[in-house]
């Protein structure tokens, strides 16, 4: 038997050193999943990296997979979760009483990958760890008691110099609170978020992000539900108290309040209907005949009806109410 060359030698080495550093493909690839695309920046904008077209062979697919590949790791118990229109972003609450901000796309077609005690406690396909963008506090704001009315001075008294410095009284401790629900503008550019103290904090995102600019209050318990009408000028919300409340947008006021459980709110969804996009006039089919009828693949989208909604209560009793 001869003797291998040096340069076969050489180049075997070479070759096995390759599929090493490679090792072996993995069934979830960005490749496999098509995470890897990105959108060509226009001018001078900036490079974003956005969810990939549908791939040619999903109409003929028969059964899906759902595989996770991303974990936000938390170090608190998480209470509520929701995302924008496009899942640009999402929001994620939990017991710790910050509002966290979570960069969707950067996340799944991101390099950003969990450490090997993360990896530990997940299923081989998640590699890779949620892209934070900011967070903020969900806190109490105190309401501010009225402004003192000075008592006013007999006839003859004399006049108190203007300049004597009057002490004002030390701001309160703000409070954290728990974020037990959520709900965000389609566009992130306002958030609701529950507190515990039954309150409701109207948040700014996409200006002067984190800042509360107004505080709703009429529930007396944690409120565990928030669910923004189609046109976003109203919502609904669900306490511990077994309230359910719609209030307006615009005025910060309760519109109407529905009573009827008898326990804890645990969800609010609003009817399903269609809207057609193909006719000149936009037309809504407000009693569809049957699920094909919502469901069927047309130009037809799904939008949510602003009079009927479903609520339920952890006792089991699941109520529909019509407010029209």
């Amino acid at each position: 038997m001869e003797a291998d060359s040096d340069d076969e030698i050489y180049s075997r080495d070479s070759q096995q050193s390759s599929d090493a550093e490679a090792g072996d493909p993995s069934p979830y690839s960005e490749e496999e999943y098509g995470l890897d695309e990105t959108l060509q920046p226009f001018g001078n904008a900036t490079p974003s990296i956005l969810p990939p077209s549908r791939k040619s062979f999903v109409d003929d697919c028969k059964t899906y997979d759902i595989v996770p590949l991303v974990a936000a790791i938390h170090a608190c118990h998480i209470h509520s979760l929701d995302a924008t229109k496009n899942m640009r972003w999402v929001f994620t609450g939990g017991e710790d009483g910050f509002i966290r901000k979570y960069d969707f796309f950067s996340s799944m077609c991101g390099k950003t990958l969990l450490t090997q005690n993360q990896k530990h406690t997940q299923v081989e396909s998640v590699q890779k760890a949620g892209v934070i963008l900011s967070y903020w506090e969900n806190e109490e704001i105190p309401i501010t008691p009225p402004a003192a009315v000075k008592p006013e001075k007999p006839d003859g008294a004399a006049e108190e110099d203007a300049t004597q410095n009057v002490e004002e009284p030390p701001l309160p401790d703000l409070k954290m609170s728990p974020v037990y629900s959520i709900a965000v503008q389609s566009e992130a550019v306002w958030l609701l978020s529950g507190l515990e103290s039954g309150a409701i904090n109207l948040f700014t995102v996409r200006h002067e992000e984190g800042r509360c600019h107004h505080v709703m209050r009429k529930h007396k318990s944690p409120v565990s539900v928030l669910k923004i009408t189609s046109d976003e000028t109203n919502f609904v919300s669900g306490s511990w108290d077994k309230t359910i409340l719609h209030w307006d947008l615009n005025t910060g006021q309760v519109v109407r309040e529905y009573s009827g459980h008898s326990s804890q709110i645990s969800s609010i969804s609003f009817r399903p209907i269609t809207q057609s996009s193909s006719s000149s006039q936009t037309s809504i089919q407000s009693s569809p005949t049957s699920l094909e009828t919502v469901f069927e693949e047309s130009d037809n989208t799904i939008i949510n009806s602003r009079d009927i909604l479903l609520t339920t209560s952890i006792d089991g009793n699941c109520f529909v109410w019509d407010k029209s």
